[in-house]
C-alpha cells in the first residue's frame, strides 16, 4: 500500500490510478479550507475533524493556559478519534490499494496519522519518519 501525504490543495487535484482510501482531516474553524473529495469508484473517503494543537508543547510554553477552556474552542485529538480512524482503516482498506491522508497543509496531522497507521499495521513505508521528523 502506497501512502500519499499532502495538504488540501494537492489532495483536491490528486487523481488516483488505483482504488484509494482517503482520510481527510479538517480543522474545526469555520474558515478552514475544505477539499471536494467524494466517494467514487477510485476514492473511499473518510472525514475527521480535529485541530493541530500539541497540548504538551502549548503547556510547556504557556503553563497558565486553561486546557479545559481550550478544549471548548478546539476539537482536540482524543482516544475516541484514534479508535474511529483505526476502525475505518481496518474495515475500508480491504478494497483499496493506496492510502491518501490529507489535512490543511500536510505537515503535521496527516503525517502523524500516516506514521501511526504505518507502524500499527506494518505497511512498510520506511520513509515517513525521514520525511516528517
Amino acid at each position: 500500500m502506497n501512502i500519499h501525504i499532502m495538504g488540501y490543495r494537492s489532495a483536491s487535484a490528486f487523481l488516483p490510478l488505483v482504488p484509494t482510501l482517503t482520510f481527510q482531516i479538517f480543522d474545526s474553524y469555520p474558515q478552514s479550507p475544505k477539499t471536494t473529495l467524494r466517494d467514487s469508484p477510485l476514492f473511499t473517503v473518510c472525514s475527521y475533524t480535529f485541530d493541530d494543537i500539541d497540548l504538551d508543547k502549548l503547556l510547556e510554553h504557556y503553563p497558565e493556559k486553561d486546557v479545559d477552556k481550550l478544549a471548548q474552542k478546539h476539537v482536540l485529538f482524543s482516544q475516541t478519534m484514534a479508535q474511529k480512524i483505526l476502525a475505518d482503516f481496518t474495515t475500508k482498506r480491504v478494497d483499496n490499494l493506496d492510502l491518501l491522508i490529507h489535512c490543511t497543509l500536510g505537515a503535521s496531522r496527516s503525517p502523524a496519522v500516516a506514521l501511526a497507521l504505518n507502524e500499527i499495521f506494518d505497511l512498510g513505508q520506511q520513509n515517513i519518519k525521514e520525511r516528517y521528523p
